[in-house]
């Protein structure tokens, strides 16, 4: 006990500030967290474990001769990002939303029984003005690029775009 105390306080005294420590401690555990999450299979959590925090998550439509998935992330809450979903599945005006909406609408132009489940594959930060970037979208870009069949749906358009989390923190949109 007396060793790890010592261990400790020379940490502090090593950073000297408590700010430095944990801003560090945060660091050490963020790339312990990017390599175990490189080397692991995602794990696939029931919908009913969603919570309010930004994340990743998954659509997989399959129909009895094709499986097709789908990579988004909402810094609103699930469900509301599933709503809204839905209502694309729902109203044809809004067919075009998204390219799950265009693909769940070619299945039903077509008269094809399909099945959506959602699956949780990451929780991240939106975007940060201190840090000035996106896990949110970075992870959704790793997603993309490096586990292609996770999100076969995706347009690889989504790769350029900016980060659409980050408008909310401009000028402009502060009321006054």
């Amino acid at each position: 006990m007396n060793e790890s105390v010592s261990l400790f306080s020379k940490l502090l005294n090593y950073f000297r500030t408590l700010e430095v420590f944990f801003h560090w401690l945060i660091c050490v555990l963020l790339m312990m967290e990017v390599l175990i999450s490189s080397r692991i299979c995602l794990l696939i959590i029931p919908i009913s474990d969603f919570d309010g925090l930004p994340h990743g998550w998954q659509a997989e439509v399959t129909t009895p001769t094709t499986r097709e998935t789908y990579i988004g992330h909402c810094d609103t809450t699930f469900k509301l990002r599933y709503r809204n979903h839905i209502c694309s599945f729902r109203n044809e005006r809004y067919r075009h939303a998204t390219e799950l909406s265009k693909h769940v609408w070619s299945l039903k132009d077509q008269n094809i029984k399909f099945d959506v489940k959602w699956r949780k594959v990451k929780q991240a930060r939106s975007y940060s003005n201190v840090t000035k970037k996106c896990n949110l979208c970075l992870w959704e870009k790793y997603f993309i690029i490096c586990k292609p069949e996770m999100s076969t749906l995706n347009n690889r358009n989504e790769l350029t775009s900016c980060c659409r989390h980050s408008r909310k923190f401009l000028l402009k949109n502060v009321i006054t």
